[in-house]
């Protein structure tokens, strides 16, 4: 394969990689917490020819805007904290604060994952729940436990599936400056209109590519065809 056509290639499924994301995360606009994720590309020579490659994909940890719900469990965090659950697969972290009680009376997550505070799981027994900017739950008046948050190192994070996150290397540290807003949910960060043009922008590279690829095929069988007669 020729340089030309390597990297006519190259950009090509650089492209459909990038157009998977961009997809993802407009499928996610309207998913409380989401994050949407940017692509990271490389360029580097082969014979003497500048290739475009995807070289990652990052989470973009901007904050959603906050929307008033109303609901006392569904919790918003306004600053950089992360709420701590529990799954099968071990510790992980979230900004989706849409929370239920389970059969055990216990904060959950949606897809039933408990939620942690200071002392382990929360369990709440009571129907008037309040929860304060410190993330100190009552029922009832009674105390119940104080959420556990914490705040991420960037460059450690990685998705977990959905609103999921876990992380590596760097400990979770203290919140400094997140508090806790109760009857708030975060939305979702994507900007469906950037999203769109990105969208555009990509379709019509992609095409290029291909279009460039075909011309190069048609020219190689061309120059075949001549050598043939020749």
């Amino acid at each position: 394969m020729n340089a030309a056509l390597y990297a006519a290639a190259a950009g090509s499924l650089a492209q459909e990689r990038r157009l998977d994301v961009l997809t993802n995360n407009l499928a996610n606009v309207h998913t409380a917490g989401f994050k949407q994720d940017r692509p990271s590309f490389e360029t580097y020579l082969r014979a003497a020819t500048p290739m475009v490659v995807l070289a990652s994909t990052r989470p973009d940890l901007t904050a959603g805007a906050l929307a008033t719900t109303g609901n006392s469990l569904d919790l918003g965090l306004d600053g950089p904290g992360f709420f701590v659950v529990q799954t099968p697969q071990g510790v992980r972290y979230t900004r989706q604060g849409s929370f239920r009680l389970d059969a055990r009376n216990q904060l959950v997550t949606q897809d039933g994952h408990p939620v942690l505070g200071e002392g382990g799981p929360l369990v709440v027994n009571g129907r008037a729940v309040t929860v304060d900017a410190q993330g100190q739950i009552e029922a009832d008046g009674k105390r119940v436990g104080r959420l556990r948050l914490v705040e991420l190192q960037p460059e450690g994070l990685r998705k977990s599936g959905g609103t999921l996150f876990e992380s590596a290397g760097v400990p979770p540290a203290a919140p400094r400056s997140t508090q806790v807003r109760q009857g708030h949910l975060e939305l979702s960060n994507v900007n469906p209109a950037r999203a769109m043009t990105e969208l555009i922008e990509v379709l019509r590279t992609y095409e290029a590519y291909q279009k460039t690829i075909q011309s190069i095929q048609e020219n190689r069988s061309r120059a075949t065809e001549i050598a043939r007669l020749a």
